[in-house]
């Protein structure tokens, strides 16, 4: 028999019956610093507005490089919203918020091994013929952020899709990161709505000051990819937030939401596990009015809805009853809640991201807000009906991974001219020959890097070979006496990637093709 400890057992007693005190924490306070406070300084002047009897103060940054702090006071049982009234006019504070418990939105069943309904239903089955997660169409690998309460990384079936793994573990986490990205296709349990993408769960989560922290760190990662144009950081496209805290107040929060947005990073969340509301009763970060979240609650296999609407602030319906997935152990659970209505949406923002389009992936590191916001859109555009979807969500529908899929598709721009870079050991002397979609030959080239234009309909490269443009092309190169196909290449600008070698299915691609531009 596996013994739990004590205050496991208690802290997940109180999670599944969503019975989290809303209290917040005694000795604690968020501060929201002005951009150009120095953080010491402001710890020095709040020390002197303390008593003397509450103890010293430490400001601890949530995240390296951002304004959100912790204060902690020395007297663990002082009143937060005290801290607050005393410090709230201090120089250098922009605004403060109490600390809470976030509350995780699941309802963990027995473990078994279901049937993953859901999967068909969404419509993921059709996209899977043309991707199952992986990379963008220039090569990026795409991320999600799990902020949750850890990933048991070790797991068989996320172990390859684990980048960033918190060193605890939990059921909640490790639940919420088996629906957007278990392994596919590999003969182990369940598979995610990515078969391959990168999971990032850089901590526990158990408090909103432990939000705040791995909201920065997530944005450092998103940040740091664009300005470096994909060398480094992390593509993390969304952020599951599988937890809410009903009553507290969106405005502290909405510089870091402004921040991911123009970073380019979709938020997935929900109201609680009940029938409230969130018209009316608010609850974060649900309830935010930031554009780049989007809103979703459960709905089950006979399309009963049990937990929190919202005609003006519900998006949209996901499935969220009934989901096998991964649980802390290496083992399998069937789970409720919109905790796994939210990673469906995740997982799906993130299988928008690996489409074929060239121009799409270009614009996800050069314009990373508007494409954010045009997989969003894709997503609320291209629902499925659902019965009564329109008295209880914004859209009416529920998620529709195939529609959004192919209204991406519909906006892809077509390349102008396209850059084959060989990039092979053979150096100068390695060959391509590029056939179209019926076998036969259009162009060849022995140089490392040779130029097709679309003149007409027609694919012409510098110095000879023509041909006319066919539904699809394959590029082949012979190096060092091989000869093997490299990829496809569609005239939406798909990507050709290296799928010969060493380099195993969750390494970097080699960048091999390039195509300039513009999304309508």
């Amino acid at each position: 028999m596996r013994l739990v400890p004590l205050f496991l057992a208690l802290f997940w007693s109180f999670v599944g019956l969503a019975q989290v005190d809303p209290q917040p924490i005694p000795g604690r306070l968020l501060l929201r610093l002005a951009k150009d406070a120095p953080p010491a300084a402001v710890q020095r002047a709040v020390q002197e507005k303390l008593p003397f009897q509450w103890g010293a103060a430490s400001l601890k940054p949530l995240g390296e490089g951002g304004r959100y702090h912790l204060l902690l006071v020395g007297d663990a049982t002082t009143d937060p919203l005290r801290l607050q009234a005393l410090l709230k006019e201090l120089p250098g504070v922009e605004a403060t918020q109490p600390d809470h418990y976030v509350q995780y939105r699941a309802q963990p069943n027995d473990p078994q091994y279901g049937s993953q309904w859901h999967l068909a239903d969404m419509n993921v089955e059709a996209v899977w013929n043309t991707s199952t997660g992986g990379t963008t169409a220039t090569g990026q690998r795409i991320a999600v952020g799990i902020i949750d309460s850890g990933v048991d990384g070790g797991h068989p079936d996320l172990l390859d899709n684990m980048v960033f793994d918190a060193p605890a573990s939990d059921e909640h986490g490790t639940e919420v990161a088996g629906v957007v990205g278990a392994v596919g296709n590999n003969g182990e349990g369940v598979s995610g709505v990515n078969w391959d993408v990168d999971l990032v769960s850089p901590a526990t989560v158990n408090t909103l000051s432990d939000v705040f922290q791995q909201f920065q760190f997530c944005l450092d990662q998103r940040e740091l990819f664009n300005q470096s144009n994909g060398a480094q950081g992390r593509l993390i496209v969304a952020l599951t937030a599988s937890w809410g805290i009903a009553g507290v107040d969106c405005g502290f929060g909405e510089p870091i939401f402004d921040d991911l947005g123009a970073a380019g990073v979709l938020l997935v969340t929900s109201g609680p596990n009940d029938g409230t509301d969130i018209d009316v009763v608010p609850d974060f970060p649900g309830t935010c009015p930031n554009a780049n979240n989007i809103v979703v609650t459960s709905y089950g296999q006979l399309n009963q809805v049990p937990f929190a609407v919202g005609d003006n602030t519900v998006h949209l319906l996901a499935p969220g009853l009934d989901i096998p997935t991964t649980t802390i152990g290496g083992g399998y659970a069937t789970v409720d809640g919109n905790s796994f209505a939210i990673p469906n949406v995740a997982g799906a923002i993130a299988l928008l991201y690996a489409n074929d389009c060239v121009t799409f992936a270009q614009a996800a590191v050069s314009d990373p807000q508007a494409t954010a916001l045009q997989v969003k859109q894709a997503i609320l555009n291209s629902v499925a009906p659902f019965p009564g979807g329109s008295a209880i969500t914004i859209t009416g529908g529920k998620l529709d991974v195939h529609a959004a899929y192919q209204a991406l598709a519909g906006q892809c721009a077509p390349c102008t001219e396209v850059t084959v870079d060989l990039n092979t050991p053979a150096g100068a002397a390695a060959q391509y020959t590029l056939v179209d979609g019926h076998g036969q030959q259009r162009c060849t080239g022995q140089r490392r890097a040779d130029h097709l234009l679309h003149d007409g309909g027609l694919f012409q490269r510098h110095g000879g070979g023509r041909g006319r443009s066919a539904a699809r092309w394959h590029l082949h190169r012979d190096g060092a006496g091989r000869h093997h196909r490299l990829g496809q290449y569609r005239e939406r600008c798909a990507e050709l990637r290296d799928r010969h070698g060493d380099a195993g299915l969750h390494q970097p691609r080699r960048r091999e093709l390039q195509c300039t531009g513009h999304l309508r």
